[in-house]
């Protein structure tokens, strides 16, 4: 549920981006909160840490008492691959320009970015930066959107996919 969360993000916090100082301040205003609501849509990510440190402690204390661990230790075990999980899929949310279902791509396995250079530019070579998506079914190669440009999050403009 985190990663699905997660993944749609992205989208979240741009509808929000467009509405923040209009309807979503009036209806601020009208509730009686004091909190902005991206301030709100952040808290289930942020909540996924303290699930891990929480557990850990329990696991800590739990050996300490001499208590059977086993299924805490695969709880912790899963809580450390969680946090990594959503922030994979929300670098995926903010892919723009990809021409089909990223969902119908199969598990995300990696994602890095990676410099990539011309060979026609003469002496010097220029150096791009490039973000990669490997799923299961495809690669996805993806240009990092300049911030300069309006984005507030970092985004990914498609350029090219492999399919293996």
């Amino acid at each position: 549920m985190y990663i699905v969360y997660c993944q749609n993000k992205p989208k979240s916090e741009h509808i929000v981006s467009e509405y923040i100082d209009t309807f979503f301040e009036d209806l601020k205003q009208r509730l009686g909160h004091r909190l902005q609501l991206t301030d709100l849509l952040i808290k289930p990510v942020q909540r996924i840490m303290k699930y891990q440190l929480l557990l850990k402690d329990f696991l800590k204390y739990s050996k300490k008492a001499s208590l059977d661990t086993s299924e805490l230790e695969k709880a912790v075990e899963v809580m450390c691959i969680v946090p990594k999980r959503c922030n994979d899929m929300m670098n995926v949310g903010r892919l723009q320009g990809f021409d089909g279902k990223i969902v119908a791509q199969g598990k995300l396995l990696l994602q890095d970015t990676f410099l990539v250079t011309d060979q026609d530019t003469g002496l010097l070579p220029r150096c791009k930066e490039r973000r990669v998506f490997l799923f299961e079914q495809i690669v996805i190669f993806s240009e990092p959107l300049d911030k300069k440009k309006g984005f507030s999050m970092p985004g990914f403009l498609f350029k090219n996919s492999i399919k293996p």
